[in-house]
């Protein structure tokens, strides 16, 4: 019998995801709550920030996990980037996806700070030749703040493009600016985060371009059942198709 999140199953980056809401980082930053997360549904978890200095749980199997990393020190410098690549290469086997992150406020890095395009020239060729060795290949994408729709588009999706990421991670509640993000990307995946409290919320952001959707905030408040509709109405754990 076809239960109902087989009907909700999405491809995107070559992975197929159990449905199209997710967890995003923040929720759970080293890996150690994806059991109980996987309980409530999720079709993938993203967990993270990581950093080098992270311990990171062991996943369990069957599950779709982004890895979500990034650097303690503030800037992007040689030091701040060699510490984003250095968290990548210890990610790189726990994760069906890595995720740079430009939106944390300890950092004090955006999509456009000083350093953001040699940091992501860094990313992609340390992600291949990780992918070469190992006969694995996670696909990696980078997480952005759109800013509104006067704004200029922010640098790092414009590297994001011209390096061929496999997509963007865009924290905006904006539906509009959202379609001209996922206009601008073409047919790089676009993951939208930021404002998601609702099923119709998910769905919305779908319309406008996303291929997957995260919510934080309201699942950190009120829990799976502030998003009923959106998560598949099921108790047993969520397995991604691999």
């Amino acid at each position: 019998m076809t239960r109902a999140r087989d009907n909700a199953r999405i491809n995107a980056m070559g992975l197929t995801f159990a449905g199209p809401l997710g967890v995003a980082a923040g929720v759970d930053r080293d890996g150690s709550r994806i059991v109980s997360l996987d309980l409530a549904g999720f079709g993938h978890i993203e967990i993270g920030t990581v950093t080098p200095e992270t311990a990171m749980a062991e996943r369990p199997r069957g599950l779709r996990i982004g890895v979500n990393f990034g650097s303690l020190r503030p800037g992007l410098d040689d030091v701040v980037i060699a510490d984003y690549c250095a968290a990548l290469r210890a990610a790189h086997a726990q994760a069906d996806y890595l995720c740079a992150n430009l939106t944390s406020p300890r950092g004090g890095r955006d999509g456009d700070t000083p350093g953001v395009e040699n940091l992501l020239r860094r990313l992609r060729p340390q992600r291949d030749r990780l992918a070469e060795r190992s006969g694995r290949r996670a696909p990696l994408l980078v997480k952005v703040a759109a800013g509104n729709g006067e704004d200029a588009m922010p640098r790092a999706i414009v590297e994001a493009r011209r390096l061929r990421f496999d997509g963007v991670v865009l924290v905006c509640a904006d539906l509009r600016r959202i379609a001209a993000v996922k206009a601008f990307i073409g047919d790089l995946t676009l993951i939208s985060v930021g404002g998601v409290a609702t099923a119709r919320d998910v769905s919305a952001r779908m319309k406008a371009g996303a291929s997957l959707v995260q919510t934080y905030s309201a699942f950190v408040a009120n829990g799976a059942p502030a998003l009923r509709g959106a998560v598949p109405a099921t108790n047993e754990p969520t397995r991604a198709a691999v």
